[in-house]
Parts: C-alpha cells; structure tokens; sequence
C-alpha cells in the first residue's frame, strides 16, 4: 500500500509538468499569433471548443503529420479558412464515445500546428 507522501510526492511531480506544459503550449500560441493571418490563428483557437481537453502544442513540418488528410471544411463541419488537417484520432473505448490523438493543422506550405486531443 502506497503512505500518502509517495502520492503527494508524484501529485507534486505532475503539477510542475502541467505547469510546464501550459507554458509551453501558450509560447506557441503566442509565436502562432505573430506568424500566421489573425483568420488563421482563430480557426484554430475554435478548434479547441470542439475538445474536452487538447493541449501539447507544437509547430512541426508537414513530414511529421500523420493520419487522414482531411480538408478544412470537412473536419471542421463548416466554413474554415484552414485548408487541411491531417486526423490522427482513434476512439479509444469500447462504446467508441472516446476518442484521442494528434491533429496537424496547416499554418502554411511547410508548418503545421500540432495537438494533442481528447474527448
């Protein structure tokens, strides 16, 4: 049986990260925001609605992407300035009501936009 001070402990070690991790993830929004068109920049910050969480963000080259090439307005349902997104989300439980995984948002001919979903 684990004594509460390995639990504090370990509770202690992921907060640093998540702490760690949010402050990754906002330098890159912030980067995000001075590089791309404002329309760009919004569509992707929408796309976080549609998550319960989503998060780990990073900036990558398109020989990176993974999963399903899907265009914008169909991965998204509705009018989008984003091109594509590549779909690297799989259900993840037996009802298939879960789902988790990457998607790569296009920034431009060469950058995508990275992160990690879940619902």
């Amino acid at each position: 049986m684990m004594s509460g001070i390995y639990y504090d402990a370990d509770w202690e070690e992921v907060s640093r990260w998540e702490e760690e991790r949010s402050r990754r993830d906002n330098k890159i929004l912030r980067k995000l925001k001075r590089s791309t068109a404002s329309k760009y920049y919004n569509a992707i910050l929408a796309e976080f609605e549609h998550h319960m969480f989503y998060g780990d963000f990073s900036i990558v080259d398109k020989s990176e992407c993974k999963g399903e090439k899907i265009r914008g307005d169909y991965y998204s349902g509705e009018s989008t300035p984003i091109r594509h997104v590549y779909n690297d989300v799989r259900g993840c439980s037996y009802d298939g009501d879960s789902y988790s995984g990457f998607i790569f948002i296009k920034i431009d001919k060469r950058r995508y936009f990275k992160m990690f979903v879940n619902g």
